[in-house]
């Protein structure tokens, strides 16, 4: 039988478990230079990145290369800054990444408190060539650039909002139409990612801790080559200290 010390403890630490949401507003999303491929958590809005120690200890992505003829594994190794990854996509490719390891937390709506089950995911793509969904919540391109799909399990998402942000910081609030399309200008060039958040409300168990819904916040990044001038990024964020 446990003993009250234990119940205590237990409470204690389950509480701990379920106040442990994601950073608010926090992301990972993927970027690819020259030389590699790296996943990266915070916001890119605020030119915010978190780094380790800190808050990129709370994330655990896992990553697969997708191409046309099937997906293979990556390792996700992590820096201080984000977590470089064993390969890198081309033409028609795309990189994925997930976390669905975070933990339960409690997210307030309205009056009510919901144990909810979050899970980030990343694509990345170098061109936008029609691919299919394979995230749980996913953004996909549609055959030209500012052309998107945002489906959720497969089916196509409608009424739902999309952000586009660039790395310049400025941020464009949309909607989907009816078959969870999206079509948007992309007027600098540079880094974009364009990002939704869905909430299911499907109860089920991680971790051994039970949850009433789940929650999933999807980018897709993307670099446009050419445009207008974009504005000055804004400044720096600090980076999140880690606990003492």
């Amino acid at each position: 039988m446990r003993s009250a010390a234990a119940a205590a403890l237990y409470a204690i630490t389950f509480s701990a478990l379920l106040a442990a949401a994601p950073a608010a507003g926090h992301q990972i999303w993927l970027e690819q230079s020259d030389g590699n491929a790296a996943i990266y958590y915070g916001e890119l809005q605020n030119n915010l990145r978190e780094a380790s120690p800190g808050e990129l200890d709370d994330v655990q992505p896992t990553a697969r290369l997708l191409t046309p003829t099937g997906e293979r594994p990556l390792t996700a190794k992590k820096s201080a800054t984000g977590f470089t990854l064993s390969g890198r996509t081309g033409t028609g490719e795309s990189l994925v990444a997930e976390d669905q390891r975070l933990p339960v937390y409690n997210r307030k709506v309205g009056d009510k408190v919901i144990k909810t089950a979050p899970t980030l995911a990343a694509r990345h793509v170098t061109d936008f060539a029609v691919r299919e969904p394979v995230l749980a919540l996913d953004i996909v391109p549609m055959g030209r650039p500012g052309l998107f799909r945002l489906t959720f399990k497969g089916k196509p998402l409608a009424k739902a909002r999309i952000d586009v942000v660039p790395e310049s910081g400025w941020m464009r609030l949309l909607r989907t139409d009816e078959q969870g399309m999206l079509d948007t200008n992309l007027p600098w060039p540079g880094l974009y990612y364009v990002k939704a958040i869905h909430h299911d409300p499907a109860p089920g168990e991680r971790g051994g801790v039970p949850y009433e819904a789940a929650s999933y916040t999807t980018t897709l990044s993307f670099v446009v080559k050419d445009g207008i001038a974009p504005p000055p990024l804004p400044p720096l964020t600090p980076l999140a200290k880690p606990a003492n």
